[in-house]
Order: structure tokens, then sequence, then C-alpha cells
């Protein structure tokens, strides 16, 4: 990653802004019937050779090849390079789906109650290609009575603790455990806020968000998500309490609401009832 942000400062301030405003219009014209004139006089006037590491910096690679589809003067090697990153993605979401299904079946048969949030289950439900967005961990929310459990089977099937300051832990109340195999990134949550004193100004209840979950297939597994108005509180919380600096954040919201049309009344409702509506 700071590769790829050394390599981006390199540009000058007007090529910077130029690879901002194709990246920007490439992410937004992507899964669009007609992706406009527009991104043909931005690929003419861009430093297009930077845009993959720009696209990968926002986990957007496929999204962006996507997105200049039939667009002319792109060069080649640039379509290759996002490609490539996709098809890693894609690679890495099929990984995530074959642990998913281990996980699953061993949460299923102790009647756990838990979902699976962002990463595989946002790029398999919303996007025309699980490739088209880029991520890493997998979150699991479980409701805080079953935490235990699902900790054990984890550790079962091999996945040891990332932490390390225990002490640290406990005194911050952690929401969420990291746990990893050779090859898989899990951060267990009973909470969608790490800290306490985090979780006090608002009010979300993972309990009620577990509670009205449904069962969705995730490439070819089925697992729990949460319904359409809890992913797109959730995703929009999530970018901006992160900072809102990722373009992935913003692609998550708009193919929520394109995708699933989700009853925005109803949003509004959960997010004065969560105390979080100004961040969504």
């Amino acid at each position: 990653m700071d590769a790829l942000v050394a390599e981006l400062d390199r540009l000058s301030r007007r090529d910077r802004s130029a690879l901002r405003r194709l990246l920007i219009a490439a992410t937004a014209a992507a899964g669009r019937n007609d992706p406009g004139a527009e991104l043909s006089s931005l690929v003419r006037g861009s430093p297009l050779a930077t845009l993959p590491s720009a696209a990968a910096l926002h986990r957007i690679s496929g999204t962006v090849l996507r997105g200049l589809e039939g667009v002319e003067h792109v060069p080649d090697a640039v379509r290759a390079a996002l490609g490539s990153d996709a098809q890693r993605a894609s690679l890495h979401h099929l990984l995530i789906a074959g642990a998913l299904g281990e996980i699953t079946a061993a949460f299923d048969a102790l009647e756990l109650r838990w979902v699976v949030m962002k990463g595989p289950e946002v790029a398999s439900l919303l996007y025309p290609d699980a490739g088209d967005r880029t991520y890493a961990d997998v979150d699991l929310l479980v409701d805080q009575r079953d935490y235990a459990p699902a900790m054990h089977v984890l550790e079962e099937f091999g996945y040891t603790h990332a932490i390390r300051n225990w002490a640290l832990a406990e005194e911050m109340m952690a929401g969420q455990v990291t746990m990893k195999s050779p090859t898989v990134s899990i951060d267990l949550h009973w909470h969608l806020h790490y800290s306490a004193e985090d979780r006090r100004q608002f009010a979300l209840d993972p309990e009620a968000m577990i509670e009205r979950c449904e069962r969705r297939r995730v490439s070819g597994v089925v697992v729990p998500v949460f319904d359409p108005v809890d992913r797109l509180l959730t995703l929009a919380f999530h970018a901006a309490r992160s900072g809102g600096h990722r373009l992935v954040w913003l692609k998550d919201v708009e193919r929520s609401l394109t995708v699933e049309s989700p009853d925005v009344d109803e949003l509004i409702h959960r997010s004065r009832t969560a105390r979080c509506g100004p961040p969504v």
C-alpha cells in the first residue's frame, strides 16, 4: 500500500487532479448502461500508467475496468493490469467462500445467531462480479451470547488469535477479535464498534440486526446476511466513520441503493433509533 501511495505522490498536482477525476468518473460509470462521453475526454488528459495503482489503492480495480468498457484510448497494458487485480480479487473471494462454507456448517449445527458483514456479501450481492470489489478480511457478527462457542469453532478449525495485548482489549471491552489461518483473516465481532467508549455515542443494536437477517447465496454458499436496510445503514456508517477516503466505500453505498432499493424511510427510522443519523 505504501508503494502505491509513493507512486501517486510523485505525480504533479495537475496530473493528480486529472487522475482523480478519471478514477471517480470510471467508478461512477461501472454498472450503468451508458458511461457517457465524459470518460473519453478524461482518458485523453490523464496519466493512465498510474490508473491501476490508484484503483488498487481504492480497492476498485475491477470496477474501474468495468467502467472503462467501450472507452477508447485506454492502453492494453492498463486494462491488463486492472484485469489482473480484478482476477486476484475473484480468486481471493472464492477462497473466502470456501472458508465460509465450512464455518456456516459448523455455526448452524450449533444453532448460533450470526451474520456475514461487508466484504464477501457485498462483493457477491451488490456487484456484477465479485472481482469488481477488493477486500481483505471476513467480518462475522455473532450474537454476544454465542460469541464464545463461535470463537471455539474457529479455534478448532485452526484459526489463531492475532491480538497480543489482551489486557488492553479487556480494558476497552473490545467488540471484536481478529483470528487468522494461513490463508484467511476473520474479524469476529459481537458489536459493530471496537471500544466501549465508542459504543456509548451510539445505540446500535447488534442483536436486533441479527434477528432481522435473511439467508442469501454468496458464491454458492447460503449464509445469513443483514437485510437491505441494515446493510445500507452499516455501509454508510462505516464509510463515514472511516473517513470516506476510499472510493470502494462510496461505491458500496451506490450499489446498495441501485441494486436493492432499500426502504429509505425505514433507514431514517433505524438511524434515528440508533443515534447514527448524521454519519449515515
